[in-house]
């Protein structure tokens, strides 16, 4: 199993200009500095990947702009083939409320994030792979996870959270599974995008005291790969998961002021 960690530094919002806020952070390839500005002295972190997207100058800093495409590409583009020859993936972005998650995961109808720029790099894959023969099965499924609760995101309950709570079983051979989760199969990244559009519009969402439009929910969207390959009589078949998460803000309740019930 390989793990990467990668760290991105936003721009500064509206309210942290207007506070006059400054950057505190300064990266040098994979290096990450913090500097104390009162101290002028900070610790330093190495990472896999550091990503600078603050869309500010600042003395200390080496590394260049980081795109959406800079960062799929360097966080996501060697898994996506990983995943095409039968691997499991996942990726996921942490941090607190505000921070930048769902934009760099999902981005805007203009600047696609992680999920948009892996659907349109596994179906290139998956033309490729028509060409050679191999016969490829694409299946999504979104789902959230809202105070220990798992809710379907593409199949939302007319009748509120609580019905629409499911499962979550543990199967002897395959081992945890969403008991009840609906599956979707699609033939191109234009309808895996449009399940990912109708899944976020119903996700949990609520005013915090540090993001007036707050994803309160861990969601994750999970696209499965199959693969037939027939050779005479002999048929292989390869399965590959491919998990992408977009976890809820990570700090503390009592300063985002974030409350729940459940």
């Amino acid at each position: 199993m390989s793990v990467k960690v990668a760290v991105r530094c936003r721009p500064l919002i509206l309210d942290e200009r207007k506070d006059n806020s400054v950057v505190i952070v300064r990266m040098n390839n994979n290096e990450v500095t913090v500097v104390d500005c009162l101290e002028g002295v900070g610790g330093k972190f190495c990472f896999d990947e550091a990503l600078w997207s603050a869309q500010v100058i600042v003395e200390g800093n080496a590394n260049p702009h980081a795109s959406q495409e800079m960062v799929y590409k360097s966080v996501a583009s060697e898994l996506m083939n990983h995943v095409v020859t039968g691997y499991n993936g996942c990726i996921f972005a942490y941090g607190q409320t505000g921070s930048g998650k769902t934009y760099s995961m999902i981005g805007t109808p203009t600047d696609f994030g992680v999920i948009p720029r892996a659907a349109k790099s596994l179906f290139t894959e998956v033309r490729g792979l028509a060409d050679s023969g191999v016969e490829s099965c694409v299946e999504v499924s979104f789902f959230e996870i809202y105070n220990e609760k798992v809710r379907c995101l593409l199949r939302p309950s007319v009748d509120g959270f609580e019905n629409s709570t499911l499962r979550v079983r543990e199967h002897p051979n395959f081992g945890p599974f969403i008991e009840g989760l609906t599956k979707f199969v699609v033939s191109s990244e234009e309808e895996l995008l449009r399940l990912l559009n109708d899944g976020n519009k119903v996700r949990t969402s609520g005013t915090t005291a540090m993001n007036a439009f707050s994803s309160r929910s861990h969601a994750v969207f999970v696209t499965t790969l199959t693969q037939k390959c027939t050779n005479g009589r002999l048929v292989k078949t390869k399965t590959s998961k491919l998990n992408l998460v977009d976890l809820a803000g990570s700090e503390r309740a009592s300063k985002s002021m974030a409350t729940g019930s459940g």
